[in-house]
């Protein structure tokens, strides 16, 4: 494995880092036919509101193309901010979804409420009692990653 590891060069890909509305006004003028203007489609408003919310390439695909889809039953042209938030979750920044994106399993988020319940409880029996000792939290995480 050593020699592996000598002849492995670690590329870091950092995703877009604030680079959400450029990748939208990139992609769009790839889908648009010549001679259509991004502003004619989709105000900066509503490319304002994506690239606030949403993170990765995939996310912001699959928003466009929901826009344009509510936009086009609305017979809304262009697509402006309130038919984004109409399509945008409104629990996209919750623990659960963020978990999700970054690669945990279902059945861990499916428990990390009763964890942090559970991790709770005992951190604040310990605040409590003096006589009772300070908890860590990351066995219970450990335990509940495993066995659960």
């Amino acid at each position: 494995m050593e020699e592996i590891g000598d002849r492995t060069t670690v590329f870091e890909f950092g995703g877009l880092r604030d680079q959400q509305q450029g990748y939208i006004a990139w992609a769009l003028g790839e889908c648009l036919a010549e001679g259509v203007q991004i502003a004619d489609v989709v105000t900066d408003d509503a490319i304002a509101k994506l690239a606030a919310k949403l993170k990765t390439p995939l996310q912001i695909g699959r928003h466009l193309v929901r826009a344009f889809e509510a936009g086009f039953e609305a017979g809304v042209k262009p697509i402006d901010a309130t038919v984004v938030e109409g399509v945008l979750s409104a629990r996209i920044d919750d623990l659960e979804p963020q978990l999700t994106r970054h690669g945990y399993a279902r059945k861990l988020v499916r428990i990390w409420p009763k964890l942090v319940r559970m991790v709770g409880q005992k951190l604040q029996a310990s605040e409590n009692d003096s006589t009772f000792p300070a908890v860590d939290p990351r066995p219970a995480v450990r335990y509940a990653i495993h066995y659960h």
